[in-house]
């Protein structure tokens, strides 16, 4: 009886993992985008993967051979576009002849990407004027890679809705007999993102448009500065060799003692040398971290990514 028994359970163990590789792969290229393909196909029909985890910097990531096997092994890459995935990686994807969707394909308001920053004055302006400017400033900068486009879309809730369009279309169309679970799962999606973009208001708004400065590692939070009226300065620009010039740094520091800018943030994908350099000049001190392009152990969902990053800057706004 008992041999009958372990008999029975090797069989069924042995089915459950001749299940589980029956289970398609979506392959992501890093962890947030990880964290949405995720949410959006739930657990019961694909297994989500990713290629570059938490912590890790997505500009900086060298191509390696289990790279490319994972991708071989995949059913769907699921990239975010825009220039923000590597030329190798994209060209590692494009050879394995599976499937390939990029989430921001498509998406409208798209803003310039900035190698560098190009400061103004705005130390005699009113809070209207200010916000006009800071506006404007998210169209002017250079581009920092082959597309010209700022990559970083996930970092303003209210282009998602067409985002994650992407992502659930090419669910459905690998798993067209699972589209009403996926188009569901789609749409609960959607309710979360009106929620999260509701309570950043709700958290920002007590803090003047003029107050609402702040100082980072590098470029890559022009939409949610759009989005929220912030102003977002950076040593540094978004794209995978950008570095910052002597005159970037001169600029900032003039910035920073002129415009009064208290708020100043490291990333965790980011060198924080260059940040520190600009605090002892300017007499600031780094106040915490904020995520752009990856996510971390106290942020390791999109949506508690973005309540952190709200919070920190919230409370550092208001001293």
């Amino acid at each position: 009886m008992k041999k009958l028994w372990c008999c029975g359970l090797a069989a069924l163990l042995w089915q459950s993992v001749a299940q589980a590789q029956d289970v398609p792969q979506v392959m992501t290229s890093f962890s947030i985008l990880h964290s949405v393909t995720a949410d959006l196909a739930g657990q019961n029909h694909v297994n989500v993967n990713t290629l570059i985890g938490r912590n890790q910097n997505s500009h900086g990531h060298q191509l390696r051979a289990s790279d490319v096997q994972n991708l071989q092994n995949s059913q769907l890459i699921v990239f975010n576009g825009l220039g923000f995935e590597s030329a190798a990686l994209q060209r590692a994807a494009k050879n394995t002849q599976v499937p390939i969707v990029e989430a921001a394909a498509g998406l409208d308001g798209l803003l310039q990407a900035d190698a560098e920053h190009e400061h103004h004055d705005h130390a005699h302006e009113t809070e209207a004027e200010h916000a006009a400017h800071a506006h404007e400033h998210q169209h002017e900068s250079i581009s920092a890679n082959h597309t010209g486009l700022d990559p970083h879309v996930w970092l303003d809730p209210l282009k998602m809705p067409a985002y994650t369009r992407n992502i659930t279309q090419a669910l459905i169309k690998q798993q067209p007999e699972n589209s009403l679970y996926y188009g569901l799962r789609w749409q609960m999606y959607q309710l979360k993102l009106a929620g999260l973009h509701g309570e950043n208001a709700y958290q920002l708004a007590s803090i003047p448009v003029a107050k609402r400065k702040v100082l980072t590692s590098h470029a890559a939070f022009g939409y949610m500065g759009q989005r929220y009226q912030i102003e977002f300065f950076a040593p540094v620009g978004g794209g995978h060799e950008a570095e910052a010039s002597a005159k970037t740094l001169v600029d900032l520091i003039r910035q920073v003692k002129t415009q009064h800018i208290q708020a100043v943030f490291v990333e965790n994908i980011a060198d924080e040398r260059l940040l520190k350099q600009l605090t002892q000049e300017t007499g600031l001190s780094i106040q915490g971290t904020l995520y752009s392009d990856a996510l971390a152990d106290d942020a390791p969902d999109y949506f508690a990514l973005y309540r952190h990053n709200v919070k920190v800057l919230r409370q550092a706004l208001q001293s």
